[in-house]
């Protein structure tokens, strides 16, 4: 079987360098396995190329197709964003079928811009790596550069270390913005709330152009009333709420007959003088002492009591309209000359009564209040010009505060307004949100009054936007009509009358003085010891409750003709039957583009341009070959390739695999590479386990029919547990798994089991698998056991050495069919030899002894 060896010196264990566990790095190669000749594969491929590769993949691995292509297509998605966010800026929020969003069409074009930017992105640096290596580099770089290829971790390992030149590096860049890619892009639409109209005829106002066009009489009841609810309820006097069933409406700018008002502050324009005639008061004592006669028997006898009373008329006149008359009296009461028992007898006391005028509110353009029973307004009833800035409006009120001193000898003017309350046309803007009503007051036009109309009556009118506003007396009759003529068509005097009925009065101060008088016979006169007020009689008093509501309400006179004109103006959006129609008024989301955010999709797709044009232009004039992301040409061209067999290096000369294999003139073109690999059958490196084979323990002598004994002898028993001090779990030896002879069940052929017995128990806690499953003579099933082993395939997987134990003339054999050539003879008198075999597994590498201590001894001559 095998061929004879000297096994007379097999060194120890400590002698062999072989038992050294540092891995192998040889490959594995199965025995029988056809290998293919590198020379003829890569010649086969070359010339196969040239006549089979097709020209599409050629187009694809020696041109830049895929990354032109990629680019066209990722600008294309990027432009078909922006192309459907311009279709939809500022339109309501789509509804796209089966539930399909405008982020999800946004995203998906996204997602194809990002991946087919990345892949020239990805190529661009990939040929950089290439161009990078045509000068001196580390051989780390091109590491560094492959993992930049790759994703956004590698790119910044990239541009830290500052590797792989400017073109790369912006590409680096650009697949570091990419992680924000999507971001951005989302980033784009929003979904505002917006509110929303559709005309709708339930939403209405009421208006009023004429009277013509109302329900409503200007001396019924409901106006009399408005005005009612104007003095005393003020700012919360109910009003009417349009129609708005919807609960949110709104309404175009239109135009209504109204009520205004209008004040202006006139303190520094009044001018008050005393009117001819008024007496002119002293102080107390001087009116008693002046007025009242000395009291004597004579006057006692002949005048008796008396009273004398001092009056003070004071004019109060605005630049234009009727003045305001203001007093100040004093009534004297005369002494009392009876006692309680009706006795004359001289008077010790005397009295004075005051009452004069703190406050007032008259009309300026009503001469007389009393002629306005009469149909029409006229000369005599009604006084033209313009009052607060409004021309000749309905009523023009002048209202003023004053200060008096005690005995009315000076008057100081505190304030005065002068105000008007007309008719006027309003600018209206009206909104309902639920139950608030918010209406806007755009501009006002006031109109006039023109007492003369020529039609017989008094108008008011106002022209707007080429509307005539109107309002006049005696417009239920023929101008002419004898039979008409002002009977239930006062509507201006009505208006007129009834504002006067509430604003006009007056407020004033009364109270009494007493004093004490003397005579002085001397001079025959009456003379004041002293006076005093007796408080219960003084206070302010009121013409009118609305006079008291104007003194007590803040801004007085014009806060209430603005309330007034507020509730008045109201009856108009109920009683006015020309209707304004509106629109309902909604929420909606609306698409709103915020255009700043595809600043980040730009500027990838920028500098994916510039990288990829510049890089074209870069290898082509460099005379490179078109590489890209390829690992090939690190093989076939790259500076692993040993020396002299490279062809001229990467950068020209006609390529050569490694061991001088010529790849022809298209050896820089990728798809030659691509070619020749198709053909060339390579393997990683990796560890390899070593196989030790051994031969059983010692057996017993032979029988008395001379066959053998069963079992092991007692020097088998010792070597067997020897073994697992020699192979144990300590040992350089490294067990990973155990291969053992299987044992007949008669008790024969069980040397081998029983060797490794031991040995296969101690390890067991250490999960190394024994396998005791094969027969003797199946030596291809060791073969197949110890091959699935080392590839980490088949029922018994694990990490360190085979050991096989086997009967020593089979051991051969196995030997043999492992893959071993010119397999030794196993001595026959020898138990402790240990066939050593290393990857590729084509060899025994060593022999050496078990050395099992108190055993093994090596000065006999093996047969």
């Amino acid at each position: 079987m095998g061929t004879r060896s000297d096994y007379s010196k097999v060194p120890h264990q400590d002698q062999v360098d072989s038992l050294s566990t540092t891995p192998s790095t040889e490959n594995y190669k199965p025995s029988g396995t056809a290998s293919v000749d590198a020379h003829e594969a890569v010649a086969v491929a070359v010339v196969g190329h040239r006549h089979s590769s097709s020209k599409w993949s050629q187009l694809r691995n020696d041109y830049w197709f895929d990354e032109v292509a990629s680019l066209i297509l990722g600008i294309v998605a990027i432009g078909a964003i922006c192309a459907v966010l311009a279709t939809y800026d500022g339109q309501p929020a789509p509804r796209l079928p089966h539930g399909i969003t405008l982020n999800a069409i946004v995203s998906f074009l996204a997602t194809i811009a990002k991946a087919c930017l990345l892949v020239p992105l990805a190529s661009v640096i990939g040929q950089g790596k290439w161009l990078w290596f045509l000068n001196s580099h580390k051989l780390g770089d091109i590491q560094t550069l492959d993992a930049a290829s790759r994703g956004p971790m590698g790119a910044v390992q990239m541009l830290t270390t500052r590797r792989g030149g400017f073109l790369a590096s912006i590409s680096a860049a650009a697949v570091l913005l990419s992680v924000g890619f999507d971001a951005f892009v989302q980033q784009l639409i929003t979904y505002p709330l917006r509110q929303t109209s559709q005309q709708s005829d339930l939403a209405r106002i009421r208006t009023m152009v004429n009277q013509s066009t109302s329900s409503i009489n200007f001396l019924d009841l409901p106006f009399w009333s408005a005005v009612q609810s104007g003095i005393y309820d003020g700012q919360s006097s109910p009003r009417s709420v349009p129609s708005c069933p919807q609960g949110s409406c709104e309404w175009p700018v239109y135009h209504s007959l109204a009520f205004c008002s209008k004040c202006v502050n006139m303190t520094d324009h009044v001018t008050m003088t005393t009117e001819p005639g008024s007496l002119v008061p002293l102080n107390a004592s001087r009116i008693i002492e002046q007025y009242v006669p000395y009291i004597s028997a004579y006057t006692l006898a002949t005048d008796g009591n008396q009273s004398v009373v001092v009056l003070r008329n004071q004019s109060v006149q605005f630049p234009n309209g009727v003045p305001g008359q203001v007093i100040f009296s004093v009534d004297v009461d005369g002494p009392a000359i009876y006692n309680e028992n009706g006795t004359a007898e001289i008077p010790n006391s005397c009295g004075l009564d005051m009452n004069y005028t703190t406050g007032l509110v008259w009309p300026l353009n009503i001469p007389d209040p009393a002629q306005l029973d009469l149909f029409e307004l006229g000369p005599n009833t009604w006084l033209g010009g313009t009052y607060a800035g409004i021309k000749n409006p309905l009523l023009a009120l002048g209202s003023i505060s004053m200060y008096w001193n005690t005995d009315g000898t000076q008057v100081e003017l505190k304030s005065a307004s002068e105000c008007a309350l007309t008719l006027c046309v309003n600018e209206y803007q009206t909104k309902v949100n639920g139950t608030t009503v918010t209406s806007s007051i755009l501009s006002t036009t006031y109109g006039e009054v023109q007492a003369h109309s020529g039609l017989g009556y008094a108008t008011w009118s106002a022209e707007v936007n080429g509307t005539t506003y109107f309002l006049g007396d005696g417009i239920n009759f023929a101008p002419n009509d004898p039979n008409g003529a002002g009977q239930d068509g006062e509507q201006l005097t009505g208006i007129i009358q009834t504002m006067l009925d509430v604003t006009v009065g007056n407020k004033y101060y009364m109270g009494h003085l007493d004093c004490t008088v003397d005579q002085d016979n001397a001079t025959n006169r009456t003379v004041v010891t002293e006076c005093y007020a007796e408080d219960e009689f003084d206070g302010t008093v009121y013409s009118s409750t609305e006079m008291q509501i104007i003194d007590t309400t803040p801004r007085g006179v014009e806060a209430m003709l603005e309330n007034i004109a507020a509730a008045t103006t109201d009856l108009f959006q109920r009683y006015g039957n020309v209707d304004v129609t509106g629109s309902a008024v909604g929420a909606e989301n609306f698409v709103q583009t915020r255009w700043w955010w595809i600043s980040l999709p730009a500027a990838v797709v920028v500098m994916a341009m510039v990288s990829l044009a510049a890089t074209m232009y870069s290898t082509k004039r460099r005379g490179i070959g078109i590489w890209k992301t390829a690992l090939l040409p690190m093989v076939f061209r790259g500076p692993f390739v040993e020396d002299g067999m490279r062809g001229g290096g990467v950068g020209g000369g006609e390529g050569k695999i490694a061991g001088g294999h010529d790849l022809g003139g298209d050896g820089e073109r990728l798809s030659t590479m691509k070619s020749a690999a198709e053909v060339v059958n390579v393997e990683l490196p990796h560890d390899s386990p070593i196989l030790y084979l051994i031969r059983h323990g010692e057996k017993p002598p032979k029988e008395a029919d001379g066959d053998d004994s069963p079992g092991l002898s007692a020097q088998g028993i010792t070597r067997a547990q020897g073994l697992v001090q020699v192979f144990g779990h300590d040992s350089p030896y490294n067990i990973g798994y155990i291969i053992a002879q299987k044992p007949k069940s008669d008790g024969r052929q069980t040397r081998p089991y029983l060797t490794v017995s031991p040995l296969a128990q101690s390890l067991q806690q250490y999960n190394v698998p024994f396998n005791y499953t094969i027969e003797r003579d199946h030596v291809g099933k060791v073969a197949d056991a110890v091959h699935d082993y080392i590839k980490g395939k088949g029922d018994y997987i694990g990490k360190g050495n085979v050991l096989i134990c086997w009967e020593h003339e089979t051991l051969e054999k196995v030997a043999a069919a492992i893959g071993v050539q010119d397999v030794p003879d196993y001595p026959g008198k020898r138990f402790d030899i240990i066939w050593t075999i290393k990857a590729p597994y084509d060899k025994i590498d060593s022999i050496t002894s078990e050395d099992v201590p108190g055993l093994d001894n090596h000065s006999a001559t093996p047969s």
